[in-house]
Formats: structure tokens, C-alpha cells, sequence
């Protein structure tokens, strides 16, 4: 079942007791697909990826993101265990840890939610603390 939502984004990032925080809202849409649930959305000028396209998958304890286009990244996160992935720029790839203190999906066809916090780190040196907060909706 597929089906348009509208999508509230937020992102934070914390480096050095610096808070950074980026927000979006925008349409989306939310399938189940092969026993993940699927929310899809373009990203904008706002977040500074436009011309993406990220999907978050979300299977039993494990959240996925991918970003295609003008950026492409690739985070598993899983509960209790860091995870390695890549992330591509324009520079090059770089390699990327990704260790969930909080993982909490609340999934389902007409509302939900997905929150994360996560260390990340490049190179196997920490770079900075993040949440992640997505909130949608069925659009009418």
C-alpha cells in the first residue's frame, strides 16, 4: 500500500557544545515493501541536498537510509552496534561510523514517527552527536 504523506524533518548535530539544527517539511510517501516499512522524499535547497532522493527503511530493529543523486550516502543503524558505511562527496568517499544511542519507530500506514541519536565518526574519529526526528502524516 503506497500512499503520499506530508513529512516533518529535523536533524540536529552537536559538535563541540555547538548545536546545529535543520528542518523540513515536505511530501513524501510511505510504502511496505518486502516486510520494511518505506518512507521516501526528495531533499530541497533547504537542506543543502537538493536533488536527492532519501529513502529510510525500517525492518524489525534496523534503520536504513540511503541517499541517491547529487549526494549518496548509505547508513545501517542498528540497536547496540556501530555500523560502517560510506559516504560519497564530490571530493571522495569517506568512511563513516554510525553507533545509535536511540533507535524508536512508530510506523504505519496513516501517521508515524522515527526518532534517532547517533555518534558519528569519519575515519574512526568522532566527529559529532545527531538526532534525527521524522513525523508524517496521510495527506487528506
Amino acid at each position: 500500500m503506497e500512499g503520499s504523506i506530508m513529512l516533518n524533518i529535523t536533524g540536529t548535530q552537536m559538535i563541540d557544545g555547538q548545536e546545529s539544527v535543520t528542518e523540513l517539511v515536505t511530501k513524501g510517501k510511505y510504502y511496505e515493501q518486502g516486510g520494511a516499512q518505506i518512507i521516501e522524499y526528495e531533499e530541497s535547497e533547504l537542506s543543502g541536498l537538493e536533488g536527492s532522493t532519501t529513502v529510510i527503511s525500517v525492518q524489525d530493529d534496523v534503520v536504513t537510509l540511503s541517499r541517491n543523486g547529487s549526494a549518496r550516502a548509505h547508513m545501517v543503524m542498528k540497536r547496540g552496534q556501530k555500523c560502517v558505511n560510506l559516504y560519497e562527496t564530490p571530493f571522495g568517499a569517506l568512511e563513516m561510523g554510525v553507533y545509535p544511542l536511540r533507535i524508536d519507530t512508530r510506523l504505519g500506514r496513516d501517521a508515524g514517527a522515527i526518532n534517532l541519536a547517533y555518534q558519528l565518526d569519519i575515519s574512526g574519529r568522532f566527529a559529532s552527536n545527531n538526532t534525527l526526528d521524522v513525523v508524517y502524516h496521510r495527506e487528506p
